[in-house]
């Protein structure tokens, strides 16, 4: 890839993504479409059509083509390691310009990062990418989860969103990339603790144990935030900007922060303690020490 993801950010706002309505691979519509999905998207030779073709279903509002054709269609192609380095690369920009473009709706850019994570899945097992465009996904992944403010996971109407979830995904691909750099791997914790404990919503779709999973498999790979984890964790304990945590039954805002702190405390303590190798260690007394500290 040749571009910077600075750049994607200003193609996209210059209409680089695809229009929605344009869902169709293979020139596939309606029963089409949903039976080349049950039969697991078969390609013959026209893998690489096929997977062009799928990136417009990732900007659909229609959850069924967003998220079972679009998503799980790339995924299920990108997981059968057909895709030449040039292919993926072409596609994955494809993808990054879904990822930065226009989404009145909020539903394309989750599930374009999630994507993006699959693309971050091939590297991992079989290198392609430069060091320049793995150090381009770190930023972009940091980015996103730091400037994130949509919290919407999941409407019996409108499908998925998930945009917290879906980009701890992506760090959590990046984070198993032995390619990417402790470096940056403690660039990306840093990146990922605002989310933690978020003051406007409470998680109520899984994403504490989504938010968990990138800082264990940092921990198992001997990585660290900045400064080390005993002072990353104990500063979850702090109710600043509150007086103390009692403060946090005085309002929304305040019952938010405790209950997302609380809920990622819990699932960071059940995963650590159950691990036995010295790495877990820090997290799982650290987990504890969150814990005793709450109301």
């Amino acid at each position: 890839m040749n571009m910077l993801i600075s750049t994607l950010m200003i193609l996209a706002s210059l209409g680089a993504a695809p229009e929605q309505g344009d869902c169709a691979p293979l020139g596939l519509s309606g029963e089409a479409l949903s039976s080349w999905a049950e039969r697991d998207f078969p390609t013959g030779e026209e893998y690489d059509i096929a997977l062009r073709g799928l990136v417009p279903c990732l900007d659909e509002t229609d959850p069924y083509l967003r998220d079972h054709i679009g998503y799980t269609g790339m995924s299920a192609l990108l997981r059968r390691g057909e895709a030449r380095p040039e292919l993926l690369d072409e596609v994955m920009e494809l993808t990054l310009n879904v990822a930065n473009g226009p989404d009145p709706e909020g539903v394309a850019q989750p599930f374009a990062i999630l994507v993006i994570s699959e693309f971050v899945r091939t590297d991992r097992l079989d290198p392609w990418m430069p060091d320049s465009l793995r150090k381009d996904l770190v930023f972009f992944a940091s980015i996103k989860m730091r400037t994130n403010t949509d919290y919407r996971g999941f409407d019996d109407e409108e499908g998925w969103r998930h945009f917290v979830a879906h980009t701890a995904d992506l760090m959590l691909q990046l984070i198993l990339n032995d390619n990417v750099s402790n470096e940056n791997v403690s660039f990306l914790l840093s990146s990922l603790k605002p989310q933690i404990a978020p003051s406007r919503h409470s998680y109520i779709h899984g994403e504490p144990s989504r938010l968990v999973r990138p800082v264990v498999y940092a921990a198992r790979r001997g990585a660290e935030p900045p400064g080390g984890w005993a002072p990353w964790l104990e500063s979850l304990a702090d109710p600043s900007p509150m007086a103390d945590w009692g403060e946090a039954f005085t309002s929304e805002e305040g019952l938010a922060v405790l209950h997302n702190t609380k809920a990622f405390a819990l699932a960071l303590y059940a995963t650590a303690a159950n691990v036995e190798d010295d790495w877990a260690k820090p997290l799982e007394e650290g987990a504890l020490e969150v814990l005793k500290a709450l109301p």
